[in-house]
C-alpha cells in the first residue's frame, strides 16, 4: 500500500512514516512544509531527539519504502492509497 504522511518532519508524523516504512508491506512518502527539517531528515539526520530514530531512518532509506518532499506536487505523483494527517 502506498501511504502519505502530511506532517512527516515532526515528532509525531516522522516516527509514525518510519514504522509504517519498517513493515515493508508499505511504500511510504513523507511530506512537510518545514523544508529544512525535510533536507535533514533526508541526509539521515533528525532534528529532534528520538532514540534509535537515525538507525531506523538509515535502514527504511536502504529499503527503499521511504521518501521525503516539501513539495505537494511530489506527494500528489505518488498516488497514495492512504493519507495519514499528522499535524497538532
Amino acid at each position: 500500500m502506498k501511504v502519505a504522511v502530511i506532517g512527516a518532519a515532526g515528532h509525531v508524523g516522522l516516527p509514525f512514516a518510519i514504522v509504517c516504512s519498517l513493515s515493508r508491506a508499505h511504500q511510504v512518502i513523507g511530506y512537510d512544509i518545514n523544508e529544512p527539517a525535510i533536507n535533514s531528515i533526508k541526509e539521515g539526520k533528525i532534528p529532534f531527539i528520538e532514540e534509535n530514530g537515525e538507525i531506523y531512518l538509515k535502514e527504511c532509506f536502504n529499503l527503499h519504502t521511504l521518501q521525503f518532499t516539501s513539495k505537494f506536487e511530489d506527494g500528489r505523483a505518488f498516488s497514495p492509497n492512504a493519507i495519514a494527517r499528522m499535524i497538532g
